[in-house]
């Protein structure tokens, strides 16, 4: 399961974020899952990104945003949404649900300014709400064992939507 994580800012804000730091840890711990984390560019970078027709790529693995299984974005503020759209955009993904194909990531996000999911969800597939630590190992070795098994985007979408703690639109 290849999930890349961000606090939609800049690196030297996002790292100082301790969720992203516990999340990526957590993570990268179970059995099966790959984190990787990616951060919204500077401006004159997102320029160049922009400009040479290059996608957002992972900090680790240098692999686009379009690549992974699961993208999750801890929203700290309301005015870093517009980061999270522009760093879908960068990295080649749909910007709205319902545009997503098969072969694109799952969006989730979390954070203190989601608790109202309900304006984001033409552009996230999944919310959690409350804290994911206590709940991430179960789950995301339930993802993990599930994409192992062939499961698609579909599916591991479905295994989000019956947790108690995600909000999902439809």
């Amino acid at each position: 399961l290849r999930v890349a994580i961000s606090y939609p800012d800049l690196y030297e804000i996002g790292m100082s974020n301790l969720s992203v730091r516990l999340i990526y840890r957590l993570l990268n711990s179970l059995d099966g899952v790959a984190c990787e984390r990616v951060f919204a560019p500077a401006a004159d970078f997102e320029a160049a990104l922009r400009a040479r027709g290059r996608p957002l790529c992972s900090l680790e693995g240098g692999r686009p945003l379009r690549a992974f299984d699961l993208l999750g974005f801890s929203v700290g503020y309301e005015l870093t949404f517009t980061n999270l759209l522009a760093m879908l955009e960068l990295g080649g993904v749909s910007l709205r649900c319902g545009q997503r194909t098969a072969e694109e990531p799952i969006v989730i996000a979390g954070g203190p300014a989601v608790t109202n999911p309900v304006p984001f969800g033409a552009y996230v597939d999944a919310v959690f709400v409350g804290e994911i630590e206590g709940e991430a190992l179960g789950l995301f070795a339930e993802l993990a064992r599930r994409k192992r098994g062939g499961a698609g985007r579909a599916e591991l979408l479905e295994i989000l939507a019956a947790a108690p703690y995600v909000w999902t639109a439809g």
